[in-house]
């Protein structure tokens, strides 16, 4: 009976890390879902801000937009290395729990190991999965940013191609431009 219950005690302590390891696969699938997108807002952003260059003549709008889509390139430029470094952490930490899942399996059958040193390489993998998190919520923030300006601009260029008297802007739901960013800062 002894032997049972100690085989469970080895098998238990092995599997605890797994936990953590499907955890960390949930959240890739999400982060790297989320790289994919943005890689692929880049290119479609980075192709029209080609398509604008190569024009011969340049009108004040397209002057704007080559502005706003350099912006935006450089920004989700930014978000893309957050979240790439987001995925490495996570791959980090998943190394980290199956190692620690190895050595407390064999630490109980070979007592190589000391509890301590499979506690660190755990706690080494919480710190990697803790990182990623701060990698994304960073990566969310700019996320904002980037969402904002396009929305300013699109309201900056709606505003300047149709006249509505002054009167009228609150009307349609429009703000005036200091509300806008307002109501940004709030």
């Amino acid at each position: 009976m002894d032997e049972i219950s100690n085989i469970s005690t080895v098998i238990s302590s092995a599997l605890a890390p797994v936990v953590m390891i499907s955890a960390c696969g949930l959240l890739l699938l999400g982060l790297q879902n989320k790289y994919s997108n943005i890689t692929d807002r880049i290119r479609q952003l980075d192709h029209e801000k080609l398509e604008l260059e190569q024009r011969e003549k340049l009108t004040t709008w397209m002057r704007n937009r080559l502005r706003i889509l350099t912006y935006q390139i450089r920004r989700l430029l930014t978000r893309v290395r957050l979240v790439r470094d987001a995925i490495f952490l996570l791959y980090v930490a998943i190394l980290f729990f199956v190692g620690a899942s190895l050595l407390a399996l064999l630490s109980n059958i070979i007592a190589l190991f000391s509890a301590w040193f499979i506690f660190a390489i755990f706690v080494a993998g919480l710190l990697c999965v803790l990182a990623s998190g701060i990698f994304v919520m960073l990566e969310v923030y700019i996320s904002y940013d980037v969402i904002r300006s396009q929305v300013q601009a699109d309201y900056k260029a709606r505003k300047s191609l149709l006249f509505i008297p002054e009167e009228f802007l609150g009307i349609f739901g429009d703000k005036e431009e200091g509300d806008l960013e307002k109501t940004d800062k709030d």
